[in-house]
């Protein structure tokens, strides 16, 4: 079954559908670029070109940590294992040299010692290629061992951002301090786990106000109505809940 894949240029993007794993092949003059995985049609190229693409595909296959890529490029994507195809995606992402990798819930539905796998994996690529890690996620824990600095997003919106151990240490936004709360480990033992009560806007609609409001237990009128913009609380740390810009919490 034919597997539909994107192929993204600096200014256009155009959708295929390959055979197999193998067919990934790395593009001449895209270093530089805001890049993911660069796929050609099966049967694409002369005989040069796709041996040359061949070719690098197996090194950034062994890159990643696939000690046998022959075999990898040969399967199709369920004939791998979760924590293989994530190593594949990084190893297509990396192909193409970028100064920034965009890596979106790249551990999401991987066991926690493949995730920890991957996470070192993404930090010795950045560390050994010199680019930018742009990282989205939800799991609070990963940030804190990831990344240096953090803004967190509610409704579409930026909340709060801060280098990371401030953020942790001093968290400012209602929204902000219960994604900490969430956090189990960080919760008493015996005790019933904390919830962020009621259910995320509908972004779809205008947000007048703070996008929390409705599950914030600090809101008061104005914040359904006024809206806030980020405010510096400290150096580097900003943040946008108006009673805390009014000194109130």
């Amino acid at each position: 079954m034919p597997v539909r894949a994107a192929r993204f240029g600096q200014d256009r993007a155009q959708a295929f559908e390959v055979d197999r794993l193998g067919e990934v092949v790395v593009e001449a003059g895209l270093e530089g670029q805001l890049a993911v995985v660069f796929l050609a049609p099966a049967g694409g190229g002369n005989e040069q070109d796709v041996a040359a693409a061949r070719q690098r595909a197996r090194e950034v296959l062994l890159r990643v940590g696939l000690t046998d890529p022959d075999r990898v490029m040969r399967s199709y994507p369920h004939q791998v294992s979760g924590g293989m195809a994530q190593r594949v995606l990084i190893a297509g992402a990396i192909a193409g040299r970028p100064s920034l990798l965009v890596a979106d819930e790249p551990t999401t539905a991987l066991d926690v010692t493949v995730q920890a796998q991957i996470l070192e994996l993404i930090k010795s690529m950045q560390r050994e290629l010199g680019m930018a890690v742009v990282f989205i996620t939800h799991d609070l824990g990963v940030v804190s061992g990831l990344c240096d600095r953090v803004q967190v997003m509610y409704g579409g919106r930026i909340v709060e951002t801060a280098d990371t151990r401030a953020l942790f240490y001093e968290p400012k936004h209602p929204y902000t301090q219960a994604l900490q709360r969430s956090i189990p480990s960080m919760q008493p033992k015996g005790t019933e786990l904390f919830t962020i009560p009621g259910m995320p806007p509908d972004v779809s609609k205008p947000l007048p106000g703070c996008p929390f409001v409705a599950r914030c237990p600090h809101a008061v009128d104005r914040c359904h109505t006024d809206r806030t913009e980020l405010t510096e609380f400290k150096s580097g740390h900003l943040q946008a809940c108006l009673r805390v810009q009014a000194g109130e919490l």
